[in-house]
């Protein structure tokens, strides 16, 4: 039983089945400031974590492999 075997998907075949989008910086820090407006109108909880965490949710796909989930957080926990 082989428990290694080698992938027959080209890098691109790949990144186009998890629906890869290069982004810059810039545009995924344009979100925060709507998804902040939507949160505070359909959120339940008024809790500042659960607002980032809800936020993060968001924009977790579209951040994955453009930038760095730690400084993305980091710039949603820090607008006001």
């Amino acid at each position: 039983m082989r428990l290694l075997q080698p992938c027959t998907q080209s890098v691109h075949d790949r990144i186009s089945s998890i629906k890869f989008k290069k982004r810059t910086k810039k545009e995924l820090l344009a979100h925060i400031s709507f998804f902040k407006e939507k949160y505070n109108s359909i959120g339940i909880s008024k809790n500042h974590e659960n607002e980032i965490n809800w936020i993060m949710g968001q924009l977790r796909n579209q951040a994955i492999g453009n930038i760095d989930l730690k400084e993305l957080k980091e710039e949603v926990a820090s607008r006001q």
